[in-house]
């Protein structure tokens, strides 16, 4: 009996002496900063175009707060750790391989990146936060490790479209990163204090639109090239403030004689009834329109009503023009991006 008591103490010592070994005491060096220390990050309004492509980063902010100390902590051994951890009240979403934070607003999310620097750079990765490194410091001596914001880096976050839909609203307020040693000290927090999301896009009102080209005549064309017949019209919209508005417009069943110089085939040319020899052609502002191809319209200032020029005009494609009915089609596409 007394022999297995005996065992038993020596095992506790061992313990001991394993873990005194393990361990580090980190602390701040002097009063310059403190475990309470926070960034608060505003975002103001972020407008979100409604048709931005998935993956689109609609805001960020990098910041050097912490990245630009200099040595500031002091540890008396290795054994410690450097973490980047994640705030209580942001839910993890995983988009494109990575792990990004919910923002409150839907189909928005945030991506904390923390590149490191120096001797730390690219070293805590990319992956769920805590994201952590070990036994670190920016200088060192026989018995102390002395840490600087370098050991962290600079803290870069943005707020990423991970869905086809994106909402409006406020984003979630708190704190959403904290820079720590594991188990001894915070160092410094970055908080949300505020910011709002808006999507915008506009809404067409009149979807259908026919555009009255009149009576044109032979005597009129001169030659391949020549054109007759201008007339007017809009696209009629209703649209959020600060909307990227973009148009496309395609050939209809008859296709285009020219896209690059938007110029539009008759239906059934050629056919009895049916003029041949001019297309249609149609001009965003005077400047004919590039079929098929994405089109920067404009920016609106203010919500409400907006017109988008065009003009549709008769187009000599041919060195003979035949009379007849001259109609043709095409489809218009509005985005917001």
């Amino acid at each position: 009996m007394k022999k297995l008591v005996q065992s038993r103490v020596l095992s506790c010592l061992l313990l001991l002496v394993v873990s005194k070994g393990a361990l580090a005491t980190c602390s701040f060096m002097d009063s310059r900063f403190t475990p309470n220390d926070a960034v608060q990050l505003s975002l103001g309004t972020v407008t979100v175009q409604r048709d931005a492509p998935m993956g689109s980063v609609v805001w960020s902010t990098n910041n050097s707060v912490l990245g630009g100390r200099n040595n500031f902590i002091e540890c008396n051994a290795t054994g410690f750790q450097t973490q980047w951890a994640v705030g209580a009240g942001f839910a993890p979403v995983v988009y494109g391989g990575q792990t990004l934070y919910q923002s409150g607003v839907p189909g928005l999310a945030f991506r904390i990146v923390t590149p490191g620097a120096g001797s730390t750079a690219g070293r805590y990765g990319t992956g769920p936060l805590p994201r952590q490194i070990s036994n670190t410091a920016c200088n060192s001596g026989s018995n102390w490790w002395r840490l600087c914001g370098g050991t962290w880096g600079n803290y870069q976050l943005q707020l990423v479209k991970v869905a086809q839909t994106t909402g409006s609203g406020p984003v979630t307020t708190g704190t959403l990163t904290r820079a720590l040693i594991v188990g001894q000290t915070n160092i410094l927090e970055y908080a949300i204090a505020s910011g709002t999301v808006q999507t915008v896009a506009c809404s067409v009102t009149n979807s259908n639109i026919t555009v009255n080209m009149g009576t044109a005549k032979n005597t009129d064309f001169s030659g391949p090239g020549s054109t007759s017949g201008d007339a007017d019209f809009t696209i009629a919209l209703n649209c959020d403030a600060s909307a990227n508005i973009n148009m496309r417009i395609d050939a209809g069943s008859a296709g285009a004689a020219d896209a690059t110089n938007g110029i539009l085939n008759l239906d059934n040319a050629g056919t009895a009834d049916n003029a041949s020899g001019v297309g249609v052609q149609v001009l965003f502002n005077n400047a004919p329109v590039a079929l098929g191809s994405r089109i920067v319209v404009g920016r609106p200032t203010a919500d409400g009503p907006y017109a988008v020029p065009l003009k549709a005009r008769y187009y000599q494609t041919q060195p003979a023009v035949t009379p007849g009915k001259a109609n043709a089609n095409a489809t218009f596409t509005m985005t917001y991006q």
